[in-house]
């Protein structure tokens, strides 16, 4: 049998109470430890889930020494922490966004590339067959021209930026304020694809 990772949580909102501590179990981990801002909400996830509780996710994952961490709050604390826990070498899983800004993901690249150390972000969607069927339809149209053009669609959450590199996509900037116009298809010249959607 394989060994069960140690992992230390930070953050018991929403999403994490729905997606991530149901289910660590039975993915082969164990919760260690939890950090909230609220006492109150970590020691309500360690009697569900076991752990220790912490407010202070420096302090619990210094004490603690997991395996891994999971964070699952903020972009600004998701960058914060992954930073902190990749300076270490301590693995950390984020969901999304990972940071604020393009410049913060690139920085936490270069610190995951430099430290040898595995830092993963819930861009699970990608997968998914209507984002497959995008990526074909548009690498299909642009053949073996310049990446161009511009698509609306409804299945991102929020304004993102992409552009296309050898058939891969790249966020290259940030999220701008949802609209509440429908979808609607088209084309632009340029180097860029913009997928908008209302949130």
């Amino acid at each position: 049998m394989s060994r069960i990772l140690k992992i230390a949580l930070i953050g018991t909102g929403k999403l994490s109470t729905q997606r991530i501590y149901p289910y660590l179990s039975s993915a082969g981990m164990k919760v260690q430890a939890v950090a909230a801002r609220h006492r109150a909400h970590a020691e309500e996830k360690c009697a569900l889930y076991g752990g220790r509780p912490y407010t202070n996710w420096r302090k619990m994952i210094e004490q603690e020494a997991p395996d891994a961490v999971i964070a699952c709050v903020g972009p600004d604390l998701h960058y914060e922490a992954s930073r902190w826990c990749l300076a270490r070498r301590m693995p950390i899983y984020t969901e999304k966004p990972p940071a604020s800004n393009a410049a913060q993901i690139d920085e936490l690249l270069d610190l995951a590339r430099d430290h040898r150390t595995l830092c993963m972000t819930g861009f699970k969607k990608r997968y998914s067959a209507c984002y497959r069927r995008a990526k074909q339809y548009f690498l299909a149209d642009i053949g073996s021209g310049p990446p161009h053009g511009m698509v609306r669609t409804p299945y991102l959450p929020g304004w993102w930026r992409l552009r296309l590199q050898h058939g891969n996509a790249q966020r290259v900037g940030g999220l701008r304020r949802p609209c509440a116009r429908p979808p609607v298809t088209y084309r632009e010249s340029g180097n860029l694809l913009l997928y908008d959607a209302p949130v």
